[in-house]
């Protein structure tokens, strides 16, 4: 199934190797974070955005 928003794989690669982000969970306010709650949190925010946000862009676009 294409994604409708971005690749999930693009964005791990941006987010785990180029930017480093598990590196936060070093921090004492990130200590109780890994990367699957970060995925979980990603993962939310896909499902918000193609659910409410999509078809919603798409109805502005066709009657732009």
């Amino acid at each position: 199934m294409p994604e409708t928003l971005l690749s999930s794989r693009n964005l791990a690669f941006e987010l785990y190797e180029v930017l480093d982000a598990e590196a936060l969970t070093q921090r004492p306010r990130f200590a109780e974070h890994s990367r699957e709650t970060f995925d979980a949190a990603l993962t939310t925010a896909r499902t918000i955005a193609e659910k409410y946000f999509a078809p919603h862009n798409r109805k502005g676009d066709e009657n732009e």
